[in-house]
């Protein structure tokens, strides 16, 4: 589902092409952030800390998220020092619980984490294995 994101000149294009643009990548980023249902599924069927189970609530839309992104879904609070810290830090912990389930969370060099589309798909699978025991 990691959806390529078309880019713009923002030197030629017009005002409605750029808000235009925006209100797409709005969209985009709004459809990543984690559903408290979501939440607490993952909290109660993988035992996941509050935060872990926001950032992976996140990584299931199958985008590429940066550790703002991830920092923000997870509403860890804002410290530029620690900020890629404490994000790599959950990420760890959330590939040591998902790796006994096969899955994987990615690193993008110089963009952020993305759960591959097989893996998420086997995660939600194995969530609504587990919703219906």
């Amino acid at each position: 589902m990691s959806a390529a994101i078309p880019r713009i000149d923002v030197d030629t294009a017009s005002r409605d092409r750029m808000i235009d643009h925006i209100i797409h990548l709005e969209n985009l980023l709004s459809a990543t952030m984690p559903q408290d249902e979501q939440i607490t599924a993952l909290r109660q069927k993988l035992a996941l800390q509050p935060q872990e189970a926001k950032i992976l609530a996140a990584l299931m839309s199958g985008v590429i998220c940066s550790p703002y992104h991830l920092r923000r879904a997870a509403e860890m609070p804002e410290d530029a020092e620690n900020e890629k810290n404490q994000v790599s830090v959950r990420i760890c912990a959330l590939r040591k619980k998902l790796q006994p389930f096969g899955i994987s969370i990615k690193s993008v060099y110089g963009t952020g984490h993305q759960i591959p589309a097989d893996d998420v798909q086997r995660l939600r699978s194995l969530l609504s294995e587990r919703a219906a025991a």
